[in-house]
């Protein structure tokens, strides 16, 4: 026959085991990120993003094209657009895309401490200072700054300009205007393939499979 209580006191016992379990845990040092994979991560996350400022190259190639297929049948006197609507916008055109992309990089390069430490002031200290973005800038500072200025420009360049990208090739735009458009986002999508060939070669260059 079972004591009374004892089945409430053995599951405080279990708990009290947990707790003391957890605590050593929060105890232990903070260790460093390993760096290949994270460099391998950093990778993936660029190559994502490559892959998505390609398509909204297409997506304004496109545009542009449609655009001047109707500029040219147009009375020159109207000199109005109407030509085809694109029924697509490319993935990173969307509201909440990049901020998804530099969430991800953030957490990869800064990532917060273990949540059992972030009561302890020195816990989020130690995390902070053993980060990816602490062994990238000791041991390749040149390949970090050349990943968060590709990484940044381009992020600026789609938040200024998503929210009206369909609109520059309704023919209200002037040639200039559009001209600068698509050159910057020429050169930040170039910014951002070199910079992810920069860190794949380095990858290939210091580790082996």
């Amino acid at each position: 026959m079972a004591v009374p209580g004892s089945a409430e006191a053995g599951a405080v016992v279990k708990a009290s085991v947990a707790i003391l379990q957890a605590a050593k845990k929060a105890d232990r040092a903070v260790d460093w990120p390993n760096l290949h994979e994270g460099l391998l991560e950093l990778y993936s996350i660029m190559d994502s993003w490559c892959e998505m400022a390609s398509e909204t190259s297409r997506f304004a190639r496109s545009k542009l094209a449609a655009m001047q297929r109707a500029d040219s049948a147009e009375s020159t006197i109207t000199g109005q657009f109407h030509g085809p609507v694109m029924q697509f916008r490319p993935n990173n055109l969307a509201s909440g895309a990049i901020e998804i992309f530099v969430t991800d990089t953030d957490g990869l390069l800064d990532p917060k401490a273990p949540l059992l430490k972030r009561w302890r002031a020195s816990a989020r200290r130690e995390a902070s200072r053993k980060s990816l973005r602490t062994l990238l800038r000791t041991y390749c500072p040149e390949l970090l700054a050349q990943f968060v200025d590709a990484f940044e420009e381009r992020a600026d360049w789609v938040l200024r300009h998503r929210g009206e990208f369909d609109l520059w090739f309704d023919g209200s735009r002037s040639e200039a205007e559009l001209g600068s458009l698509l050159e910057e986002m020429r050169i930040t999508e170039q910014q951002l393939i070199s910079a992810r060939d920069e860190l794949r070669a380095f990858v290939i260059t210091n580790y082996s499979l």
